[in-house]
């Protein structure tokens, strides 16, 4: 995933300046894009991951997911490309990165990180949005029902040239889970408005009043989904948006965001081709209809995909989300850093289970691999060590891993005993001492 930032800001070209179409602003600008964002699992299930989250962008549409579906934890980076003829020129490519992390310690799950839930601009005028989440999720009543909430800071980001402002709000998420077959669940989740007030100190350089203020509208997620083993989820659900009262768009003050409550439904299944012990491959696919919030645009029914391929601790990926005037592109090579610990004997290994080969059922109902509230009957695996006791034991054994490192540098590097060209002369071998000489005895009389 890193090396995907590279790919990005070494060969994709910087966008170029536009003049705006107005000499003065008056309106909020908009914190909310209805298109996605975020990583390959995003994409593969069209963003219908309010019942079925299990990392970090998942948590975003619901809170509660992580202590229900996610069985150990992990960090992601993932970056969006960003072609949109309805928020600007289609050419002109809008980038997006996310950060997160997420742990899940029975009966307990705790997410934390920051995305873009909106970008826009060129090199000249630019507003982007930001959201930084920590999330805390628990699961009650004998695996039924999990409650999670999250506190989220909102923060707005202006540029015009060379003159730049940063504002903040403060929201929060609340979101529950119910698991009302095993292994079917539905998800429900609520995220307040935020509201964030311009800096009116300043003016702008070049258009007055560009610093105004930002919102994010009320959203509402509801969703189902199902889990029948580790090869196979399918999820379906529905995203509500409250309105945004005098909000528009960067590039087109006249273009009203959020003048309306606007229905976006939305469904994708994600499914492993290829399982094996050090290497497997997943694909997933979806849909979901974007209603328009934008004045004078028309709706968007969108489709989506992502191919994933894991050998040993390496990996990559392509995701792809399309619809008219609008192409979203990810395309991922990086480091399982879990995986690598794992590798390096610095965490335990995961309980393994066998390999299902090529084209696995996707339907066989299993427990292998799966959380331990989505799991009937639990066995504990044998010494089994809680998140927090391998983080505590993680810095001594980087300390053991570096010192044997330093050692056997300095054994390699140590000067060896001189060599000789010739060999050692030869010691003559000592003389034999002299036999004793027998006396013969006398006879006696």
């Amino acid at each position: 995933m890193i090396l995907l930032h590279a790919l990005i800001c070494i060969f994709d070209p910087s966008p170029r300046a536009f003049a705006l179409p107005y000499s003065q602003r008056s309106s909020r600008y908009s914190m909310y894009s209805t298109s996605l964002k975020g990583d390959l699992t995003q994409l593969g299930l069209a963003g219908a991951q309010a019942s079925v989250g299990d990392q970090f962008i998942g948590s975003l549409e619901n809170p509660a997911t992580i202590a229900m579906t996610s069985r150990s934890g992990g960090l992601q980076i993932s970056g969006n490309t960003i072609q949109d003829g309805f928020t600007q020129n289609y050419s002109d490519k809008i980038k997006s990165y996310h950060y997160g992390a997420h742990v899940s310690e029975y009966p307990w799950g705790i997410s934390a990180g920051v995305w873009s839930p909106q970008d826009e601009g060129d090199a000249t005028f630019e507003h982007n949005a930001k959201e930084y989440r920590l999330g805390l999720s628990r699961v009650l009543k004998k695996h039924k029902l999990s409650f999670g909430a999250s506190l989220l800071i909102a923060e707005s980001t202006l540029r015009d040239g060379s003159e730049k402002s940063n504002s903040s709000a403060v929201g929060y998420a609340v979101g529950a889970v119910y698991q009302f077959r095993p292994k079917h669940l539905v998800g429900l989740s609520f995220t307040s408005p935020v509201t964030v007030s311009g800096s009116v100190q300043k003016t702008g350089i070049n258009i007055p009043g560009f610093f105004q203020g930002a919102h994010s509208p009320l959203r509402i997620q509801a969703a189902y989904g199902w889990i029948p083993n580790r090869i196979f989820k399918v999820a379906a659900g529905v995203s509500v948006l409250g309105t945004s009262p005098n909000t528009a768009l960067l590039t087109d003050q006249n273009a009203r965001v959020g003048e309306s409550w606007t229905l976006h439904p939305r469904a994708g299944a994600q499914v492993t081709l290829v399982d094996y012990k050090e290497f497997w491959a997943r694909v997933g696919a979806g849909t979901y209809l974007e209603a328009s919030r934008i004045s004078g645009r028309q709706d968007r029914l969108h489709f989506t995909g992502s191919v994933e391929f894991t050998g040993w601790i390496f990996s990559l990926g392509w995701g792809l989300d399309s619809a008219k005037g609008y192409r979203n592109l990810i395309y991922s090579a990086g480091v399982d850093v879990v995986r690598l610990l794992q590798k390096m004997d610095l965490i335990p290994m995961p309980v393994q289970y066998p390999s299902q080969g090529v084209l696995p059922n996707p339907l066989k109902n299993s427990d292998e691999g799966l959380a331990r509230p989505l799991v009937k009957e639990w066995v504990e695996p044998a010494e089994g060590k809680s998140v927090i006791e391998i983080g505590r034991e993680l810095p001594g054994k980087v300390q053991e891993k570096v010192k044997a490192l330093k050692t056997n540098v300095l054994e390699a590097v140590k000067p060896r005993p001189k060599q000789y060209d010739t060999a050692p002369a030869v010691q003559p071998k000592p003389k034999p001492k002299p036999k004793p000489k027998k006396t013969k005895k006398s006879k006696s009389l």
